[in-house]
């Protein structure tokens, strides 16, 4: 099962990861290590094939028997825990992912010191999130932290070094260093085709996120190559629906945006949106920003009615969760305040305004 999860036949794991935990079940019984272990590569193979809500499951049930059988503080335990936080994370499901990062960091650092690989995995997924939900500076002090004691511990491109060194690039971008942020994506995307390949899923990762920064300080001709090649690999290993093929199917879509290639951009984004509902759910976070792009897009081509629905929908996302990049909504609120102008709804443009005014005096100033 290893051996195909090395390969990215994540369906070929899956079938012989449940045919072991049931040769597990049926020897050792339900607790034994063998069984965990067993259960534990089902619901990585979860975790990739992009089936969340089981992998979640799945995670939380290991944790509680190591719980049981190990106690909160042994790094297996405080790995399963980490692990409830990965699936959060990627259900869209934030304020729990942080929760458990920083509860599994606590716990390992009472126990195993602040240099324990697990410890220092739970940090980095702390400052991942922290990234993810656009808490940029928090994120850049954690990631920085890490990339430290874990250059020191396994190396500059060990691949827990690499995936808190990407975060901090993109941490970088966020606070708008961007020089900064080039110079960090650089120096992650040779190191990690060095180590783990061009066709990597982290490898593939950084491409895009690279291709984000070039596409954000308008050098569209050097984002086009990287996003392509990237959603173009993804969707080969992953399938246009997992979670991460369809971060990158958003971002070349808001690179065609950006580039005023308006119909391509059209057609993603619906495309995008129809995959997002049925794989993450309608009331995903991230449906935020591809709904933003459609708005967009009806927006210049005098669409009003329609952009004002998306920007509506976006908006009662983004008021559900709040901690989700929260300078979205200011964003959100902008667009609508100009469309229920051209609409002739002045009532609805000065509400919209007035929550505007409220979020910038209470909040962050929107961000790209």
């Amino acid at each position: 099962a290893e051996t195909h999860h090395l390969a990215f036949e994540e369906d070929s794991r899956l079938e012989l990861a449940l045919e072991a935990l049931a040769f597990g079940r049926r020897l050792y019984g339900e607790n034994d290590p063998a069984t965990v272990s067993a259960l534990s590569a089902v619901a990585s193979s979860y975790h990739m094939l992009g089936r969340l809500e089981e992998a979640k499951r799945s995670f939380g049930e290991i944790h509680r028997r190591r719980l049981h059988s190990l106690g909160e503080s042994h790094p297996l335990t405080v790995g399963a825990l980490s692990n409830i936080g990965v699936a959060d994370h990627w259900l869209g499901n934030f304020e729990e992912a942080l929760q458990s990062y920083e509860r599994c960091q606590a716990i390992g650092t009472a126990a195993l010191g602040e240099k324990h690989p697990q410890v220092l995995r739970c940090q980095g997924l702390r400052g991942l999130v922290l990234e993810t939900i656009g808490r940029y500076a928090e994120a850049a002090e954690v990631l920085a932290e890490h990339v430290e004691l874990s250059t020191v511990v396994m190396g500059p491109e060990h691949p827990t070094t690499l995936r808190s060194r990407h975060s901090l690039a993109d941490a970088y971008r966020g606070v708008g260093q961007y020089d900064l942020a080039e110079r960090t994506f650089l120096a992650v995307l040779a190191d990690r085709r060095q180590a783990l390949g061009s066709l990597h899923i982290e490898t593939l990762q950084t491409e895009m996120k690279l291709a984000r920064l070039y596409r954000i300080t308008g050098r569209y001709e050097e984002a086009e190559p990287l996003i392509s090649h990237a959603l173009a690999q993804e969707t080969e290993q992953f399938g246009f629906e997992h979670p991460t093929t369809l971060v990158a199917a958003q971002e070349q879509a808001d690179l065609y945006l950006a580039a005023g290639r308006l119909s391509e951009a059209d057609a993603l984004f619906r495309r995008v949106l129809a995959a997002r509902e049925r794989a993450l759910g309608e009331g995903h976070p991230e449906l935020q920003n591809t709904l933003l792009g459609l708005a967009r897009i009806d927006i210049a081509a005098r669409r009003d009615s329609e952009a004002r629905a998306h920007l509506q929908r976006a908006l009662r996302l983004a008021e559900g969760a709040p901690e989700f990049q929260s300078s979205k909504q200011a964003q959100l609120l902008a667009l609508l305040v100009e469309v229920s102008e051209r609409l002739g709804d002045p009532l609805a443009a000065a509400g919209y305004r007035r929550n505007l005014e409220g979020l910038k005096e209470n909040g962050p100033d929107p961000g790209p």
